[in-house]
């Protein structure tokens, strides 16, 4: 039989798992992607606010300042922060922070990154969350 006219057979889509094991599953070509909700999103460009003495200064200028994802950018924090709190964020700024080279005897480590970022809230807007602080 002349290869034109022979019938392709379909194999299952192969991933490998684990070593050397082969798991095979099945693709459709119309799978709908998981939608993720907004209020989960928040939570993960948002880490933690940092209460420093810095930032308690900053409180009167109504800006507050927030640990976000390293992979976050100034448009979903705004959102975020607008979601969650229920405020109008008027300027957001971010600042990178490199991992610092440390050693303990002759171990070298390095200390991780992270970002954080400076939020300045509407006129007459606070969070709740810094008050008392």
């Amino acid at each position: 039989m002349p290869l034109s006219r022979r019938k392709k057979i379909k194999t299952p889509a192969v991933r490998k798992v684990r070593g050397s094991k082969v798991k095979a599953f099945k693709t459709t070509p119309h799978q709908k992607k998981r939608q993720v909700s907004p209020r989960n999103q928040t939570f993960r460009v948002l880490k933690q606010p940092r209460v420093t003495e810095k930032g308690t200064i900053l409180q009167a200028l109504n800006q507050y300042i927030f640990e976000v994802n390293l992979k976050a950018n100034k448009n979903e924090v705004k959102k975020a922060i607008e979601e969650l709190y229920e405020v109008k964020v008027v300027k957001v700024n971010i600042i990178n922070f490199m991992g610092k080279q440390r050693r303990y005897g002759r171990i070298q480590g390095k200390t991780r990154a992270w970002k954080k970022a400076i939020i300045t809230l509407r006129q007459g807007d606070t969070i709740k969350l810094f008050e008392g602080v």
